[in-house]
């Protein structure tokens, strides 16, 4: 018998006995299945030796096997679960650290599409105006229809200082949108906080990572004492994270019943997660939760149970609709199967996976138009802010009038807004907290809490 047959029955004798054990295991072996199932891992086996012995083009066994298990999963018609190989494995292990190179989007695939879940705050895709949403369809000039999640992101990511070219297709543009993006190394802050007009507190929630609860918490007692009368958490652009860190939070804000279910198809992954009697913020404190297409997981969680419990109101766009429990399981070889086991639910039972949440008071954002699109993508190719910055500690409006007419000498065309933003974020490199001359959903967010008109309807005394 040759090595690489001999090799594969093993192989497969090894995946058949985990096969029935896990099946053993959980109680689900029919009569005859194993006999099946030996039978197509028989046919698996053939048909893997008809390609590596006669195909007309040599093959390597390890990538036939890899095509196999990758089609396997993908026939799951889930893109949360894959197949990682030890260097997607690494970068996992690495990004749940906080710091990690790339671009600073969180994506997914949907529709076949490698689609942005959402931009990082204060990272080159941010910059550069890459949107939630936006569909990244070639990269490098290369096709990325189709592409795996991992292949994607590897192609994405790189050293640091080096750039990645890609294309984007974006609702409602006809064209293509052309990025030249510079990688940097990603440090995440999940936990920004703020005051408004002095009386609304703002909390910027980026990311559920393992110290968010506790960052959270020291932000909320801080402008709690600011004696606010109003809440504003903005989860905007936040793509999830831990489930335990999204119950922790949850918790700050409701004192009984509960937050989160997940059904699966094996009774141990059903759970009832209920909230404990440790309130942070009193429940009389009105409050509004923001949401858009950028929203996500463990954001939704949280969105969700304070939709359903009636301790907030939604206020933005739909959110993303990714509410499905992953495991990573170790395998052979620093090899990992990031594996969907159970769904999430919200308190009144509603699914969030595949289908998002709906606001309850839906405020689409201002977008930029293509021309402000393209306008954005100029600027960052000079040094025009730089160099006034340089030169004006401060400045006038005349100032301001006579740097919007370099800018349109350069065919850049913006508003007096987003060259002010840019200006701000040029000294103190990193963006505002907030910037309610550019966010409408935010202007109407607190418009909405001051006048309380809504929340006769929505609020729990």
């Amino acid at each position: 018998m040759k090595k690489n047959e001999r090799l594969l029955w093993i192989g497969l004798l090894l995946v058949l006995t985990a096969v029935l054990v896990f099946q053993y295991t959980v109680k689900t072996v029919k009569a005859g299945d194993s006999n099946k199932a030996q039978q197509e891992l028989i046919l698996f086996s053939q048909v893997y030796q008809k390609i590596l012995n006669e195909y007309v083009d040599e093959q390597k066994p390890d990538d036939l096997i890899h095509n196999a298990i990758d089609g396997m999963i993908k026939g799951l018609g889930d893109p949360h679960s894959a197949l990682l190989k030890p260097k997607s494995y690494d970068n996992l292990k690495t990004e749940t650290s906080g710091k990690y190179g790339g671009l600073g989007i969180v994506v997914g695939i949907r529709d076949n599409k490698l689609t942005v879940i959402s931009p990082m705050e204060d990272t080159p895709a941010e910059k550069v105006g890459i949107e939630a949403g936006d569909k990244i369809v070639k990269i490098e000039g290369t096709n990325a229809i189709g592409i795996s999640l991992e292949n994607a992101v590897n192609k994405l990511r790189g050293l640091a200082g080096t750039k990645v070219h890609i294309s984007v297709e974006r609702e409602d543009e006809p064209d293509l949108l052309e990025f030249d993006i510079t990688r940097e190394i990603i440090k995440i802050k999940s936990v920004k906080t703020s005051t408004i007009q002095t009386n609304v507190g703002y909390v910027r929630i980026t990311s559920f990572s393992k110290n968010t609860p506790e960052q959270l918490k020291k932000s909320l007692q801080k402008i709690l004492n600011q004696k606010i009368k109003y809440l504003i958490v903005d989860l905007r652009n936040n793509p999830g994270g831990l489930l335990s860190a999204a119950l922790e939070i949850s918790d700050m804000f409701l004192d009984k019943g509960p937050i989160v279910s997940t059904k699966g198809r094996i009774p141990m992954n059903d759970h009832v997660y209920n909230a404990s009697p440790n309130l942070v913020v009193p429940k009389n404190i009105p409050m509004i939760v923001m949401i858009n297409q950028g929203s996500a997981s463990a954001s939704e969680i949280f969105s969700g149970a304070m939709q359903d419990t009636k301790r907030a109101v939604l206020l933005g766009s739909q959110s993303y609709g990714k509410g499905s429990v992953q495991t990573v399981l170790n395998l052979d070889n620093d090899y990992g199967l990031r594996l969907t086991i159970a769904r999430y639910y919200t308190p009144a039972n509603r699914m969030i996976d595949k289908k998002g949440l709906k606001p309850d008071i839906v405020i689409e954002p201002e977008k930029l138009t293509k021309k402000e699109i393209k306008s954005i993508v100029r600027l960052n190719k000079t040094n025009i802010i730089k160099n006034f910055v340089k030169e004006h500690t401060t400045y006038t409006k005349k100032d301001l009038q006579e740097l919007q007419k370099k800018l349109q000498k350069a065919d850049i065309n913006l508003p007096d807004s987003i060259i002010e933003a840019r200006i701000r974020y040029r000294k103190t490199k990193k963006s505002a907290i907030y910037d309610l001359a550019n966010d409408n959903q935010l202007r109407e967010a607190v418009q909405i809490l001051k006048s309380q008109s809504i929340f006769s309807k929505y609020d729990k005394k």
